[in-house]
């Protein structure tokens, strides 16, 4: 076991692990089957585009064929008509073509899934109307993203300056980003969000010797239950975590509105957890504000420079602020908060799983958002409620010396503004105001 890691006495080998979320529960319906086979696809990565593009085409197939709630996106022209298609078969051949157009490599084991579909819901009047009617709005869902962004991806610039994001000392290449618009926001630039204080100011003090102290490879201020947290969080992708969640909480407490509730229910998770990753990597890039590591070596105004401090764990390859594991936390719980409610329950866990593969530990970025599912063993932490997830997600952060406080604060404003968004989309289409 690393000598990082062997202090806080878990009975697990960590050093020589990458640590994941484990695999999903088993799906619930065909809409979470679907949400299974595209997390697949994104062979240990957050698959997070194709998740949004086709939950929303699944949720638009589903209401088109049977209207019960608002749909994202308007028909286009070419839009057959319903002609007695069925929701659960119009919503799965809009997924299939999502897939297939998406991941074309993988358009054989899409094909077989979709046949699997088809027997599972069985013979039903109306097949080819839902065949067409799904294809048609899963190709207009892909069309509509075509040129969205997400392919232009350029590296994060590193610069030497107070406060300004350099690579870290311990010889990470840089991480990318795109210029993927928002899908609840009307594009990038409308998207405004607050700096980080100023390298001068009180609150930035506070934070830094916060992190300094929590955060350090050898300390005596975390906990042994902190340490754990940091780990836990650090060895897995959150935006996976969520949406494998979402799967577990439709299982155990299924909706009354069947298959087109579940349709809605993972379209805004899908979308939400989206949007989760493209503003936090907006912000970024937008505001290229230097890690922990490289703030307290080099010192500020007031902070006297540690050229030797390290973190628990070796620092992600990109800018700061904010805290992306604190964003997807919350705002994955804050939207299953509200699609769930109460009927969530008074305990959450979340598991991982981890492999053994002689990696070293957590360095140099491995094992931090690139997972498989081949776990040999199980580990859990577990939670009064979603919230609670959420904050000990966020403040994992702090303890592995990866973020500042005031980093997960914005977090929680981001994710608490975008499942808001996404609660408000596609309400019930009889909830409409009445006109007496």
């Amino acid at each position: 076991m690393s000598g990082r890691l062997r202090k806080f006495g878990l009975s697990l080998c960590i050093g020589c692990c990458t640590l994941v979320f484990s695999a999903p529960a088993p799906a619930a319906d065909l809409v979470t089957r679907a949400t299974d086979l595209a997390d697949q696809y994104g062979e240990g990565l957050a698959n997070w585009r194709t998740l949004a593009i086709m939950h929303r085409a699944m949720h638009d197939a589903a209401n088109a064929a049977t209207p019960t709630y608002e749909r994202w996106a308007a028909p286009t022209a070419d839009e057959p008509a319903a002609n007695g298609a069925s929701a659960q078969s119009a919503m799965v051949a809009a997924a299939a073509r999502v897939l297939t157009l998406l991941h074309p490599a993988r358009s054989e084991e899409t094909a077989r899934a979709l046949k699997r579909a088809f027997l599972y819901i069985g013979d039903e009047p109306g097949r080819a109307a839902s065949i067409a009617l799904g294809n048609a709005i899963g190709t207009a869902a892909v069309e509509r993203r075509a040129n969205d962004g997400s392919s232009s991806i350029r590296p994060f610039v590193g610069a030497s300056g107070l406060g300004v994001w350099a690579r870290t000392p311990l010889g990470f290449e840089t991480s990318n980003t795109s210029s993927a618009q928002p899908y609840l926001f009307p594009d990038r630039p409308s998207y405004a969000a607050p700096p980080p204080p100023p390298v001068d100011s009180d609150l930035y003090r506070r934070d830094l010797e916060e992190a300094r102290r929590i955060g350090a490879v050898e300390t005596k201020d975390r906990t042994a239950d902190q340490g754990a947290s940091a780990i836990f969080w650090a060895g897995q992708s959150s935006q996976r975590g969520y949406m494998h969640l979402a799967i577990r909480l439709l299982e155990e407490h299924p909706r009354a509105g069947g298959v087109i509730e579940h349709a809605r229910i993972m379209s805004q998770m899908a979308t939400a957890m989206a949007d989760s990753a493209i503003l936090v990597w907006l912000e970024k890039e937008r505001y290229a504000f230097w890690r922990p590591v490289t703030a307290i070596r080099a010192g500020s105004a007031g902070v006297a420079p540690d050229p030797n401090w390290l973190p628990l764990i070796d620092t992600p390859p990109f800018p700061e602020y904010p805290s992306g594991h604190a964003a997807d936390c919350f705002t994955g719980s804050a939207t299953l908060r509200a699609a769930f409610g109460s009927d969530v329950g008074a305990l959450v866990y979340m598991s991982l799983t981890g492999k053994e593969k002689n990696l070293s530990d957590l360095s140099k970025g491995v094992g931090q958002h690139d997972q498989s599912d081949d776990g040999l063993w199980t580990y859990q932490r577990r939670f009064p409620s979603l919230e609670a997830a959420a904050t000990d997600c966020a403040e994992s952060r702090l303890f592995a010396g990866a973020h500042f406080r005031f980093s997960d604060v914005e977090a929680k404003r981001v994710g608490d503004q975008i499942a808001a968004r996404a609660a408000e989309s596609v309400p019930r289409l009889d909830r409409r105001p009445r006109r007496d």
